[in-house]
């Protein structure tokens, strides 16, 4: 999402993410990363529950889909962080508009399943 910002925002997009860990260990991750976007902590993962994104065992976290994420952004040059939180969580993306509605949504299938920006960008058009 970092490298992604710059088109999100030549494109007029607002950018926030909500993530689990602990308010303290959300700022050390803004101060690490310089996130230049809001990043919010829900450790208690309600952000996650209301927008029905889904928590996978280790059975289903571990597939095939995962590995070639997780080696492609290896190639691309992300580095994995400390996990925080529930690894099994999957996240998502969503387009909400100003009124509060969402207007798409991209619920990751498997870990490493992100949104790229070139769909959120048409997404928001």
């Amino acid at each position: 999402m970092r490298r992604a910002f710059p088109e999100l925002q030549t494109a007029g997009l607002a950018v926030a993410v909500v993530g689990m860990g602990t308010p303290e260990q959300t700022a050390a991750f803004v101060r690490e990363v310089g996130a230049p976007f809001p990043v919010l902590a829900d450790p208690e993962r309600a952000a996650y529950r209301a927008y029905g994104l889904v928590e996978l065992g280790a059975r289903e976290f571990l597939n095939l889909d995962a590995a070639k994420a997780m080696v492609a952004a290896v190639l691309r040059g992300n580095r994995g962080g400390r996990p925080v939180g529930n690894t099994g969580q999957l996240g998502g993306a969503f387009v909400i508009d100003r009124a509060g509605t969402v207007r798409w949504a991209k619920p990751s299938a498997f870990a490493g399943d992100h949104a790229t920006a070139a769909e959120l960008i048409a997404a928001a058009r």
